[in-house]
C-alpha cells in the first residue's frame, strides 16, 4: 500500500515543517502554511491511479470523470477536510493546519476564557483527533459521493467552480457532518 503509506508521510512532514511553538508545539518551524498544494499536487501526479486500494481505485474513477480543473479542486478540499484541523493562535489571530492524528502539545481553549493554555492533542482527547484510518474512509466516502453527485447533475461541477470563484478561504466546501456535536465528530459515518 505505498500510494496510502507515501499519503500518510507526505501529510506528517508537512505539520512537522509547520506547526512551531506560536502554536504550543516544541519546534521552531521550517515554514509558515501547511502546503495543501503540495499534497494536492501529489495526488494529481499520481492520477490516474491505478493500484489496488479503494482509495486509489475512487480517486481513479473521478479523476476519470471531472474535468481536470475541478477535479483539483475537490481533491484539495477534501484533504483540507478528511485529515486535517485548523488550530488558531487567538492571543496571534492567525492559524496553522495540523493532522488529525498525530499526537503533540498545541494552544487549546480553556472553558468561558479565550486565553488559551497548553495541551496535549491526541486521539482520545479531543473531539477534532482522529486516526489516519478513520481520516482515509473520510476521504473515500467524500470521493465517492463526488462521484455520485457529479454522475447525477454534471451542472454540480459548474456551480462548485463559481463557488471557488468568490470564496475569502481556499478550502472552503459545501462538505460537513450529519451530527456536528457527535464527540468525536469526525467520523465517516457522520458525513
Amino acid at each position: 500500500m505505498p500510494f496510502i503509506e507515501d499519503l500518510k508521510n507526505l501529510l506528517e512532514q508537512e505539520e512537522y515543517k509547520t506547526v512551531g511553538t506560536a502554536f504550543g508545539g516544541s519546534r521552531r518551524i521550517e515554514h509558515k502554511s501547511f502546503s495543501v498544494a503540495n499534497i494536492k499536487n501529489w495526488i494529481i501526479e499520481q492520477s490516474p491511479c491505478d493500484g489496488p486500494t479503494e482509495v486509489e481505485q475512487s480517486l481513479q474513477e473521478i479523476f476519470m470523470l471531472l474535468p481536470q480543473n475541478l477535479f483539483s479542486l475537490i481533491i484539495g478540499n477534501l484533504i483540507r477536510f478528511s485529515f486535517l484541523i485548523e488550530l488558531t493562535n487567538l492571543k496571534l489571530g492567525s492559524t496553522k493546519m495540523k493532522t488529525r492524528w498525530l499526537p503533540g502539545q498545541i494552544l487549546m481553549p480553556q472553558a468561558n476564557s479565550f486565553e488559551p493554555i497548553i495541551g496535549s492533542f491526541e486521539p482520545c482527547n479531543d473531539p477534532r483527533a482522529t486516526t489516519y484510518e478513520e481520516c482515509l474512509s473520510i476521504f473515500l466516502c467524500l470521493c465517492r459521493l463526488v462521484k455520485e453527485k457529479y454522475e447525477d447533475d454534471t451542472s454540480m461541477g459548474t456551480f462548485l467552480l463559481n463557488m471557488n470563484k468568490y470564496r475569502r478561504i481556499p478550502y472552503e466546501f459545501p462538505v460537513s457532518y450529519i451530527d456536528p456535536t457527535l464527540i468525536p465528530v469526525h467520523k465517516a459515518s457522520n458525513r
